[in-house]
């Protein structure tokens, strides 16, 4: 992905918040990771954050390339592993994935 990104190109991306979407995979991105790739990668940091409600809150990163370069992993010490086995939960019904007012369905 990060060979396809252009100069000044925008790389976005949302991961489930450490300790939350418990039934969603095994390793959590944290903020450290965040600032890891966007600081041993040279990329501005746009815009992060965090948004929803427990337990489906969620990271996001907007940020951008500056310059052509080899990518750098973060390393997995910034991640949090799921330490439970999943419990059966749903954000079906949450306004997590909508940024203001949840549209009417």
């Amino acid at each position: 992905m990060w060979d396809h990104l252009a100069v000044n190109g925008h790389l976005v991306s949302i991961t489930p918040l450490p300790g939350d979407w418990h039934w969603h995979g095994i390793w959590y991105p944290t903020e450290e990771f965040y600032d890891a790739l966007a600081y041993r990668n040279d990329m501005a940091v746009i815009e992060f954050g965090e948004y929803g409600a427990p337990p489906c809150r969620c990271l996001f990163l907007v940020a951008r390339k500056l310059q052509e370069r080899a990518f750098v992993y973060p390393g997995e010490a910034s991640l949090s592993q799921r330490d439970s086995k999943p419990r059966l939960t749903s954000c079906k019904n949450s306004s997590i994935l909508f940024h203001g007012e949840r549209p009417a369905v």
